[in-house]
């Protein structure tokens, strides 16, 4: 089986032997690559979460990116009219 033990501020990495060598079919280096294998399993669910949020991330930050450029051309339809508004408002006293 394998460990991960603590020591001198760093984690290491044991592979061990245990009681169970005794049992008949009982094979350590075959246990320890069935937990190796259900940890890579692990990270690849890991992995697989990741890239879906890294697709919600992208995607959000491109209709940001969208909405933002909106808004300023908003903004700037905005400032036109005011400016033009002012303009009427000017000719009108002239």
């Amino acid at each position: 089986m394998i460990q991960k033990v603590y020591t001198d501020g760093q984690v290491s990495t044991f592979l061990v032997f245990g009681d169970r060598n005794n049992e008949p079919g009982f094979n350590p280096i075959l246990e320890a690559l069935k937990e190796q294998a259900e940890h890579i399993e692990s990270l690849e669910k890991q992995n697989r979460e990741l890239m879906k949020q890294e697709k919600l991330l992208t995607f959000l930050v491109e209709v940001t990116a969208q909405t933002n450029e909106l808004m300023a051309r908003g903004l700037k339809a905005i400032e036109r009219l005011e400016s033009s508004l002012e303009t009427d408002e000017i000719s009108k006293y002239s």
